[in-house]
């Protein structure tokens, strides 16, 4: 999930652990706050149809510290979501990722895939 096509990811790991349900909460809880404070067009492009974003969640550990990587895609990608890293070249704001800080409990490093 880290190794995305057309877009920026976290840099490698030292290592990864599985967020619990609490810790995918306060990313989600904090996620649309974050969107309205960004001053790209894209962020409030994806903040207007959020709740249509799937997701897929990864937590990693960089310098001792735990992070999870949200990867986000529109629910037209069907099913196959459930099993396999969404990885789609391109795709602009239907495709994007952004990074939770569990330390801090703050959102860093968004990145939206390219337009081809």
């Amino acid at each position: 999930m880290l190794n995305q096509c057309s877009r920026s990811t976290p840099q490698a790991p030292d290592g990864y652990w599985e967020p619990t349900e609490r810790d995918v909460q306060a990313l989600e809880i904090r996620l649309p706050a974050y969107l309205r404070a960004r001053p790209e067009v894209s962020a409030t492009r994806v903040l207007e149809r959020l709740s249509q974003y799937r997701r897929q969640y990864a937590g990693f550990l960089r310098g001792g510290r735990k992070s999870i990587y949200v990867n986000l895609f529109l629910s037209e990608y069907g099913e196959q979501w459930r099993s396999d890293v969404v990885l789609v070249c391109d795709g602009g704001i239907g495709f994007w990722g952004v990074e939770f800080d569990t330390d801090i409990q703050y959102l860093v490093h968004v990145a939206y895939n390219g337009v081809a």
